[in-house]
């Protein structure tokens, strides 16, 4: 009996020091995910693969930086490039403009309009009457700057653009060529939608730093001295 008694503890003692199948499976699995990673790691920070991983992320960095370079130099070039009209005669490039056969021009038998003639001779004599001066046909690029910073930005091209080849029909100055205000000579043409968008954009530039424009249709000696004695109340004397 004793020694029946003293057989079955031992054969449970002989299971429980026993590992499982599932347990040694998962403590082989744990050892070698253990080696794995160490050896990952080791391969992974050696100097040689570690230094080749960073060149090749060097590189990456140094394509993209390039990469961006050039997208925004040929898009300056490209502003550049739609102000000047394409002209290319100073890099010696006869193929855009050729100066033995392009030159196609002839003298305008009048500066200004039938319409812009006929009110510059009623704007002068009142506005020299006030000491003021009237220039015909500046380009507003002539009187108006970007407030743009960076000369070399896609933003300052943009905003140079809009006003190198529009013009105001009349500015008018003081005795200190300081622009005072200016006038828009309408007609028919403005009722166009290509001259109704133009006119909405030198408005809002105008209106951005609040310089007076008239836009004139009908008009008399009268209303035009009404409209000079404005400008001359918008500039009084001692504002120098």
């Amino acid at each position: 009996m004793y020694i029946f008694t003293f057989a079955l503890t031992s054969y449970d003692y002989a299971q429980e020091a026993t590992p499982t199948a599932s347990e040694m499976l998962s403590e082989g699995i744990n050892q070698a995910l253990s080696v794995f990673f160490r050896a990952f790691l080791s391969i992974l920070f050696h100097p040689l693969i570690f230094g080749l991983i960073l060149l090749i992320v060097g590189l990456k960095v140094l394509v993209f930086v390039v990469r961006r370079k050039r997208r925004r130099r040929k898009l300056e070039e490209s502003q550049q490039s739609n102000f000047s009209g394409g002209f290319s005669g100073e890099q010696g490039n006869s193929s855009t403009f050729n100066i033995k056969t392009d030159l196609k021009y002839e003298l305008n038998p009048s500066f200004l309009t039938v319409r812009e003639a006929s009110f510059f001779r009623v704007l002068l004599p009142i506005a020299n009457n006030y000491g003021l001066y009237v220039f015909a046909k500046p380009r507003i690029a002539d009187f108006v700057d970007t407030t743009v910073d960076d000369r070399n930005s896609a933003q300052f091209w943009r905003c140079f653009n809009e006003i190198s080849r529009k013009h105001i029909d009349f500015l008018i100055c003081d005795d200190y060529f300081k622009p005072l205000a200016g006038f828009e000579v309408d007609d028919a043409s403005h009722k166009r939608p290509d001259r109704i968008a133009r006119d909405a954009i030198v408005n809002a530039i105008y209106k951005s730093f609040d310089f007076k424009v008239f836009r004139v249709w009908e008009y008399s000696s009268a209303s035009v001295e009404e409209m000079i004695a404005e400008v001359a109340d918008y500039a009084p004397e001692d504002m120098y």
